[in-house]
């Protein structure tokens, strides 16, 4: 993912979990750890759990969802 693709994606899901506190070294991380993900994938992981999640998802399950999805 580009570096601008896997921004947006953390900011979506900051946006999506106003409840969650998100520090801006934690969305560094997060930056750092799915940036080496397929975009459509990872998005399309994100999306899932948006629907489907209680609380902000941790990278591990994003990454998983997303490799999932990907790999069928």
């Amino acid at each position: 993912m580009t570096k601008l693709e896997v921004a947006k994606l953390v900011g979506v899901l900051i946006a999506s979990f106003p409840n969650s506190k998100v520090s801006p070294e934690t969305s560094l991380v997060y930056e750092r750890m799915l940036a080496d993900l397929d975009y459509p994938a990872a998005n399309a992981a994100v999306e899932r759990l948006l629907a489907t999640a209680r609380f902000m998802p941790m990278i591990a399950e994003i990454r998983e969802s997303a490799l999932t999805l990907e790999r069928g």
